[in-house]
């Protein structure tokens, strides 16, 4: 099976956190509904960090959405535009390259629905 060039597989995937499940699941929703990104994933973790003086030790929930690379700045602003924190970090992580069934996939999830369908 031809799984095609790296180069037209290519992928990226971008991160943030979030204090809530709540507000990690919505912007998560919200970049597939934009059709920013084509899978996000949720998970919880625990983050230490200094804040304001002082170091904190909190559960956070973690983002990860992967899009095809020409969606990169699309999903970035989607991801900063409304993040509940002052100071977010949103950060691309890496360009991945992935099977060709899953890049074209990824394509018709971040296209126009009217004309894929999906």
């Amino acid at each position: 099976m031809d799984e095609g060039s790296p180069v037209d597989n290519a992928m990226v995937l971008l991160r943030s956190t979030y204090g809530s499940e709540d507000d990690a699941a919505d912007a998560a929703r919200r970049l597939v509904e934009r059709r920013v990104a084509c899978c996000v994933h949720v998970s919880p973790l625990r983050s230490v960090y200094r804040w304001k003086g002082r170091v904190e030790d909190e559960q956070e929930w973690l983002l990860e959405a992967r899009t095809p690379v020409h969606r990169r700045d699309d999903a970035w602003n989607a991801l900063l535009d409304g993040h509940p924190y002052d100071n977010p970090l949103v950060e691309v992580v890496a360009e991945t390259v992935v099977p060709a069934r899953y890049a074209q996939w990824a394509q018709r999830c971040v296209a126009d629905s009217r004309s894929t369908g999906v």
